[in-house]
């Protein structure tokens, strides 16, 4: 049984979300063996592309409803992740043939970047949202770019959701978008969002029509899994670029066309080419000050030694050893307060803490979202981050605000950090945590020195700057092929 198959068989049906869904239930309720089905790519890549022919934005969510369709009865192939990947490169493929090629992208033109997003959040201070305004005022501001854009919208539900949900158009979200957009110096117009498929515009359509029209001789995509399907096809006309700062968010199957940006990482040769991995200075902008908040107003005494720690999995991250190293700091110097900002779940937290809790209980202050988390950052002494890859947002507000950064290595901050703050062990990183709380003048010497280090290469100025280089090596690699 075949999925591209089915639905090209019943293509009638696979006109809405519904239908469509409908379509893969009908298909998926028959199967008898349904833990040793395999998704066959050989196979399936001809009726996919028939299918892209007559229906394209049935092929664009025929992924996410097969993966709906086992979410809600809580049912895996053993294949699952493997195909689920498959089952994109696929669609990628053959949507790819909708695409006029073309050989447009000359290193002698302007720059005319799309900054590509599967998607963006409803939240103003979100981190993706922030780093994709930023990017786009960065670009805006250089004399070789003669257009940049954000575009956005392209599949209007994330990967398990109801179809309900997936009639809630997040275009709802523009003002907040366009507030954040704002902020770093764009117009509102430099914001584009698709419909969503299988809606009377069309999904495929309104790509097509915004290549022709706004004829982009480069695309961006930071940071996210490869799941735009329709970025294989821009990269017959278009140089591409894609930055990923996590292996995990990798691509799942290499594109010719794609430069890697970020740390030179091994990962296997079924990937990104090893030879257009580029290194790239990740920018980062300052925001949530401004409102004037005092310790006092946060509930902070002004004599307390602030150690603060941000993220949106606290719960996870605040593990045995980042807590044993603050237990025994709080255990030699009762001036210590842990700040945790971003707690979704605090009887989380206070079961973490363990048995440590009765010395730590009345000094770790938990805090949820704040739209003010700058000037939380700047009331504080301290950041300390635990062993994770992420937090490199809040750690970069830590720096702006003149907060020092602690952290261990591994994370995708640990491009701006200085050397000294940055530690394997447990027992190094929870010395230097001391000496910080004990030494006012080196304390202040970090600050300085740890500035300077950000200031040199990762603002946003300096990033946007990075990123034309690469955009412009992917364009000459383009053209050369």
């Amino acid at each position: 049984m075949q999925i591209f198959r089915h639905l090209l068989e019943n293509v009638d049906q696979c006109g809405s979300a519904d239908g469509l869904y409908a379509e893969i239930e009908n298909l998926f309720d028959g199967l008898t063996d349904f833990p040793g089905w395999v998704f066959d790519p050989e196979a399936e890549l001809p009726a996919a592309t028939e299918l892209a022919k007559v229906q394209p934005d049935a092929l664009i969510l025929a992924a996410y409803a097969w993966n709906t369709y086992l979410t809600a009865r809580n049912a895996r192939p053993r294949r699952y992740g493997a195909d689920y990947l498959a089952m994109k490169r696929v669609v990628a493929d053959a949507l790819s043939n909708c695409y006029t090629q073309s050989a447009t992208v000359s290193v002698d033109d302007p720059l005319r970047v799309a900054i590509w997003v599967p998607w963006l959040p409803n939240n103003p201070n979100n981190n993706i949202l922030r780093v994709v305004a930023g990017y786009l005022g960065g670009l805006r501001d250089l004399e070789g770019v003669e257009a940049a854009l954000v575009l956005t919208n392209e599949v209007s539900f994330p990967v398990g959701t109801s179809v309900a949900h997936a009639r809630k158009d997040p275009r709802a979200y523009r003002a907040t978008l366009e507030g954040v957009i704002a902020e770093y110096g764009a117009p509102a117009d430099a914001l584009y969002m698709a419909p969503p498929p299988l809606t009377e515009e069309g999904n495929l359509n309104w790509f097509l029509n915004f290549q022709e029209t706004f004829r982009p001789n480069a695309v961006f995509v930071p940071n996210f899994e490869m799941s735009s399907v329709h970025v294989h096809g821009c990269g017959q006309s278009a140089a591409t670029v894609y930055l990923q700062t996590s292996v995990r968010n990798r691509p799942p199957y290499d594109f010719s066309r794609y430069l890697y940006l970020g740390e030179e990482r091994k990962i296997d040769d079924s990937h990104i080419h090893p030879d257009k991995w580029h290194y790239h200075s990740f920018g980062y902008g300052n925001f949530g000050t401004g409102a004037g908040l005092s310790r006092e107003d946060v509930g902070l005494d002004e004599d307390a030694f602030v150690v603060v720690t941000a993220g949106n999995r606290l719960g996870h991250e605040i593990d045995a050893e980042i807590i044993g190293v603050m237990a025994n700091l709080m255990e030699q110097n009762n001036k210590v307060v842990w700040m945790l900002m971003g707690v979704q779940n605090e009887d989380q937290i206070r079961d973490n803490l363990g048995e440590r809790f009765a010395v730590m209980a009345d000094r770790v202050l938990c805090k949820g979202y704040v739209r003010e988390i700058g000037d939380y950052m700047s009331l504080s002494d301290v950041y300390a981050n635990p062993r994770r890859t992420g937090g490199a947002v809040s750690m970069a507000l830590a720096v702006y605000g003149h907060t020092p950064v602690l952290s261990f290595y591994g994370n995708d901050a640990c491009n701006f950090l200085i050397d000294e703050m940055m530690h394997e062990t447990a027992e190094a990183y929870g010395a230097k945590l001391a000496e910080l709380a004990t030494d006012k003048a080196y304390l202040n010497h970090v600050d300085v020195v740890q500035r300077a280090r950000f200031d040199a290469g990762h603002t946003i100025a300096a990033s946007a700057a990075d990123l034309e280089l690469h955009l412009n090596a992917a364009r000459s690699d383009w053209s050369a092929e």
